[in-house]
């Protein structure tokens, strides 16, 4: 009986995880990619035109840096053995990846939700909205192509595991953890990178119309973060290219498959 509630309750965390991750995505691309100056204010608090005078935006710099900082230091802590140490002990292995993914949903909407915009200080502004339709269409396009690719990526390195729903339903199975099933290199690839698509990522941060002194701080530190935060190494690159290589052969060759 214990057992079953204690699945049961993995279960219900790992849904939970999924939903706040599929809702969170959506949120991010809008919040990112949004080509209205309305809408990127709306998300979070607008200064108004007195207050960005003098330290308002100084105190706006000051108040996205903290959430920032506190974002990254979710993300970053939150993956350290000693934090993986303390879920062990607590008998909470099992969902890791979906209380990581909760964290990180929930540090992303408090972000989104109170991040202070400052409508007067931009960095560059293109006006894509009055007239001008090849360029928002351009913008438009460039985002869309670039998100599909992020979350394409995400779906290629499976993403039931990614997000923990995989390891609930390895465990209900007396199977373990789903990494072991993998190849050494997949796994190290794994530990190296769990962020795909960065590079899709760094150019949908920097490549906008509109970049407000509050997005550019948010594209800087993200941008850090992303660098640094991957460690692939030149097996990594090896593998990847090897299963591309792979992938195309076996499209190339009708009815034969090749395995992962």
């Amino acid at each position: 009986m214990a057992s079953r509630i204690c699945l049961l309750f993995y279960g219900l965390i790992a849904v939970i995880g999924f939903m706040a991750c599929f809702t969170t995505a959506i949120q991010l691309a809008e919040f990112l990619s949004s080509q209205s100056l309305r809408a990127t204010l709306s998300w979070g608090i607008e200064l108004s035109e007195n207050t960005c005078k003098g330290t308002g935006i100084w105190w706006s710099l000051l108040q996205n840096g903290i959430l920032l900082l506190v974002f990254v230091l979710q993300h970053s802590l939150m993956a350290t053995d000693c934090w993986k140490n303390l879920l062990s002990t607590l008998h909470l292995t099992v969902i890791e990846r979906p209380i990581y993914v909760i964290a990180t949903a929930y540090a992303l909407q408090t972000l989104m939700v109170n991040w202070l915009s400052v409508p007067e200080a931009f960095v560059w502004f293109i006006d894509t909205s009055h007239g001008r339709p090849v360029l928002w269409t351009f913008f438009f396009l460039f985002h869309l192509l670039a998100w599909l690719i992020v979350y394409g990526s995400a779906l290629t390195m499976d993403i039931a595991e990614l997000i923990g729903i995989k390891q609930v339903y390895y465990y209900s199975l007396g199977l373990g953890d789903p990494l072991q099933y993998k190849s050494r290199r997949a796994q190290s690839l794994y530990r190296h990178m769990r962020h795909p698509g960065t590079c899709c990522l760094l150019a949908i941060l920097w490549i906008h119309p509109i970049m407000t002194l509050g997005r550019f701080l948010l594209a800087l530190c993200w941008s850090f973060y992303l660098l640094f935060g991957n460690h692939v190494d030149d097996g990594d690159y090896v593998y990847v290219g090897e299963q591309i290589t792979r992938k195309r052969w076996g499209w190339s060759s009708p009815g034969i498959m090749t395995p992962m």
